[in-house]
């Protein structure tokens, strides 16, 4: 979810609260197929938004501000919400390593996790929220064997007895949350196999990192593997330089996509550049450890040694303002987009705001209502 629109979320949930009151929240939600009614009276909202897509299997979650949607035969079927206003199910993710579907409900204030049948509440890592982590959410990503979800405060792994269990960083103080207070600060994480990826942002403040399109600082970003509490920096022989945008795990390799719209290889050897596939909005690794891109103008394309096109043209207009979100399961591919003044190409807009796609082989197929 754009960071934008969750705060504007967090505002009407505060508003909602004070108005409606307080009401025992079950996990197991309302299975409904009444998809895009939606009754909110605040501020005459209207919009319909994605905030992440996960296949669980063959099955296509798409996370939204109205429930979670489930996609069944090229067609948003189902809706599964909680809250009667502003339902928000977030940042949507698969664990393999459990078999679960996670998300993130900023309405109930917990993490709901789904087994294919059965729903249930996990709090959410650690003890305190702060405000850049209700601003930012929290993200997942499994290595070989464990699932992590980090924030801007750190990293926990799960253990399926004891819970959350937070991740010591030696040195690290991201406490700064004014601008002005430049702190050392954790940026984000992912994994290489067992080990974990870490990016941290040197001399910023906590609200510097989640906001600016842009990091407005002089000292690059460090890259590390992060050991017992060390980051060991990862071997960079070409000595590039750059402010990191996202990270994609993998089982023998991550990849990094920059600000600079630069793409780097984390591996054995340390950081290794590829080749520009053209201006890059989104990033995921497979599983099959093929990198898939989205470009800014909604091409999908695949790296494994050399460039490949998954979409037979451009899906969007390269200039529209937007939010991209990538999934994949056995090579088919969902591909949503969210944002005020999208503009998409053919017959697949949802109230203009926002579409989704689901791609395999040649097949581009529009998924709509």
């Amino acid at each position: 979810m754009g960071r934008g629109f969750r705060f504007f979320g967090i505002l009407v949930l505060f508003i909602n609260g004070c108005a409606s009151g307080t009401h025992e929240l079950k996990p197991t939600p309302t299975e409904s197929t009444s998809l895009l009614l939606y009754s909110g009276p605040y501020f005459g909202l209207r919009r319909f938004t994605f905030t992440g897509v996960a296949f669980m299997g063959d099955r296509l979650f798409a996370g939204s501000e109205r429930g979670l949607y489930e996609v069944v035969d090229g067609k948003i079927a189902k809706r599964f919400n909680w809250m009667p206003e502003w339902d928000v199910a977030e940042n949507p993710f698969y664990d393999r390593v459990n078999g679960y579907l996670w998300f993130e409900h900023t309405g109930v204030g917990k993490l709901i996790r789904f087994d294919g049948e059965n729903w249930s509440f996990v709090p959410l890592p650690g003890e305190e929220r702060s405000r850049g982590d209700a601003l930012a959410g929290f993200q997942m990503f499994n290595s070989n064997d464990r699932l992590y979800a980090y924030s801007p405060q750190g990293i926990w792994q799960w253990d399926e007895a004891g819970g959350w269990r937070k991740q010591y960083i030696n040195g690290l103080n991201c406490a700064g949350e004014r601008p002005g207070e430049q702190k050392e600060c954790f940026l984000m994480a992912g994994a290489i196999g067992d080990d974990l990826l870490t990016v941290i942002r040197h001399d910023a403040s906590l609200m510097s990192v989640l906001l600016p399109d842009k990091p407005n600082i002089t000292q690059y970003d460090q890259v590390c593997i992060l050991t017992k509490g060390v980051c060991t920096d990862v071997p960079n022989p070409m000595g590039y330089s750059f402010f990191v945008k996202e990270v994609a795990s993998g089982v023998s390799k991550a990849y990094v996509l920059t600000y600079q719209n630069e793409l780097f290889s984390v591996g054995s050897n340390g950081l290794e550049q590829l080749p520009s596939p053209g201006t890059v909005d989104k990033i995921l690794q497979t599983n099959s450890e093929r990198l898939l891109v989205a470009l800014v103008n909604g091409e999908i394309l695949e790296f494994n040694g050399e460039w490949k096109k998954m979409t037979a043209k451009p899906l969007v207009s390269e200039g529209s303002k937007k939010i991209a979100y990538l999934a994949e399961h056995d090579g088919k591919i969902a591909y949503a987009i969210s944002r005020y003044d999208l503009t998409v190409l053919g017959d697949c807009s949802i109230r203009g705001q926002s579409a989704l796609w689901v791609i395999q082989g040649e097949q581009n197929q529009c998924v709509g209502f």
